[in-house]
C-alpha cells in the first residue's frame, strides 16, 4: 500500500469539508463610538461612508462628525451655527470627496461638505430658504452632481438644477402621493434613466431625474404607510420599503412591480417592532434597524428563522437603530448602527475563507503533511524490506 498517497489523499479530502465560501459568521458588537471618544452627539440621525476616501460621515441633532475608517478616529466635527437646534443633520447622501446634507440650518439648510488634505471644507448649496420650503427632510443627488433632489416637511419635493440654477417644484398635484416626503432614494432601475424614489407621508413617488416627471407605478403608489427608510438591491431588482406597519419589499421587473413573498416583516413575524426606522444589505444579509434593536435576515431563508436580534444585552447603547451603513474590508466587514441616544454601535461581521485565502492558510498544512507522510512512507518501506 502507498501510504504516502493514502494519507495525503484524506488529509485533502478532510480540508475540502472546511467551509470556503462566504458565510457569515455570527455578528458582534465590538466597540461604541460615543462622544467619550470625539462624537459630536451621541443622537446620530444618518450615517453615509465614502469607500474611496475611507471617511465615515456621522450626522447628529448637534452637527456632523467625520471618521477616518484607516485610523479609526475622528478627525473632524462641523456645526453651522451657535445656535444648538440649527446644528441638526435630518439626511445626507455622499458623493465622490464629500457629502451632501440637509440641516436646520436658518438661510441655507443644504449644505455640502468636502474632505480636503488637512480638514474639511463646509459650502452652502444655493437653494436660499427664501426659494424653498420652511423645513427640508431628506437629499438625493444625481451622479454627476447637477440635479438635487430635496424633500421637504409639507411643500412636495424641490429639484435644483445647479446648471440653470432654477428650482422647480413638485407636489401632490404633479402626482406625488404626499406632499411631506421624509426620504429620497436614488437608484438606477432602468438603463438611461435615473431615478428617485421618494419615501412619503403615504406611500413611495418615483421622480424620473432624465424626463423630469413624476413617475406613477400602480403598486407602490397604493402602499399607505408613512415611509422613513428604503432600500434598493439592484442585483435582484428589489425595492425595500421600511414603515411603522413593518417592512415591504416589491420586486421591480419587466413584468411590473409586486409584493415579494413572505413580506411584510412586521412584530408578529419577530420583529422586535414593526416600526423600521433604517435598512442596510451585505450579499444576502439584510441588516433591519428597528425603534426596539437590530435585526438580521437572512434573504437565503425568507422566514423567521432567518431573524437574529441584536440590541441592548448585546451592547448597543440605545434600542432605537435610527441609522445604517455597511464598511467591508478585505475578508472582514463592519456595520455601523447609529442609535437615538446612544452613539455609534460597531458590529463586525466575520466571513468564511474564499478559495484563495484557503490556499495561502492552508498550504503551509499540506506540505508538512505530505512531508510526514513521506517520512511515515520510508519507514514502513525499510521495514518491509527488514523482513524480506
Amino acid at each position: 500500500m502507498n501510504w504516502q498517497r493514502f494519507i495525503l489523499l484524506s488529509v485533502i479530502v478532510g480540508l475540502l469539508f472546511v467551509p470556503s465560501v462566504k458565510a457569515v459568521a455570527s455578528d458582534t458588537v465590538t466597540d461604541v463610538l460615543d462622544r467619550n471618544d470625539g462624537l459630536i452627539d451621541n443622537r446620530v440621525t444618518s450615517i453615509a461612508i465614502d469607500e474611496q476616501a475611507s471617511l465615515m460621515y456621522i450626522g447628529t441633532q448637534e452637527g456632523l462628525s467625520v471618521y477616518n475608517l484607516e485610523s479609526n478616529s475622528f478627525v473632524d466635527n462641523v456645526t453651522f451655527s451657535d445656535t444648538p437646534y440649527r446644528n441638526y443633520v435630518f439626511d445626507m447622501c455622499v458623493t465622490p470627496g464629500g457629502v451632501y446634507l440637509v440641516t436646520s440650518a436658518l438661510e441655507y439648510p443644504l449644505k455640502s461638505y468636502f474632505w480636503r488634505e488637512g480638514g474639511g471644507e463646509l459650502s452652502n448649496v444655493l437653494l436660499h430658504r427664501s426659494t424653498s420650503a420652511p423645513s427640508l427632510t431628506s437629499v438625493g443627488v444625481t451622479e454627476n452632481d447637477s440635479i438635487f433632489c430635496v424633500g421637504t416637511n409639507g411643500n412636495g419635493l424641490l429639484v435644483y438644477d445647479t446648471h440653470s440654477a432654477t428650482v422647480a417644484q413638485y407636489t401632490t398635484a404633479s402626482g406625488l402621493t404626499s406632499n411631506v416626503v421624509w426620504s429620497v432614494l436614488r437608484a438606477e432601475v432602468n438603463a438611461g434613466h435615473e431615478w428617485f424614489f421618494l419615501g412619503t407621508e403615504s406611500g413611495v413617488s418615483i421622480f424620473d431625474a432624465t424626463s423630469s416627471e413624476i413617475v406613477t407605478d400602480e403598486v407602490l403608489g397604493t402602499i399607505s404607510h408613512l415611509v422613513r427608510a428604503m432600500l434598493y438591491d439592484a442585483g435582484n431588482r428589489r425595492l425595500y420599503v421600511g414603515t411603522p406597519e413593518g417592512l415591504f419589499a416589491y420586486s421591480l421587473d419587466s413584468h411590473g412591480t409586486s409584493l415579494v413573498d413572505g413580506f411584510p416583516l412586521t412584530q408578529d413575524d419577530g420583529l422586535a417592532s414593526s416600526n423600521v426606522l433604517s435598512l442596510a444589505i451585505d450579499g444576502d444579509q439584510l441588516y433591519i434597524g428597528t425603534s426596539k434593536g437590530l435585526h438580521k435576515y437572512d434573504l437565503t431563508k425568507m422566514d423567521r428563522t432567518g431573524l437574529y436580534r441584536l440590541d441592548f444585552s448585546n451592547g448597543i447603547l440605545d434600542d432605537a437603530v435610527s441609522a445604517l451603513a455597511v464598511h467591508k474590508s478585505g475578508s472582514a466587514g463592519t456595520i455601523y448602527a447609529g442609535t437615538i441616544g446612544g452613539g455609534v454601535a460597531v458590529v463586525r461581521i466575520s466571513y468564511g475563507l474564499t478559495w484563495g485565502e484557503w490556499l495561502v492558510l492552508y498550504a503551509p498544512v499540506i506540505t508538512v503533511l505530505s512531508s510526514a507522510a513521506g517520512i511515515a512512507t520510508a519507514f514502513f518501506e525499510c521495514r518491509r524490506r527488514n523482513r524480506d
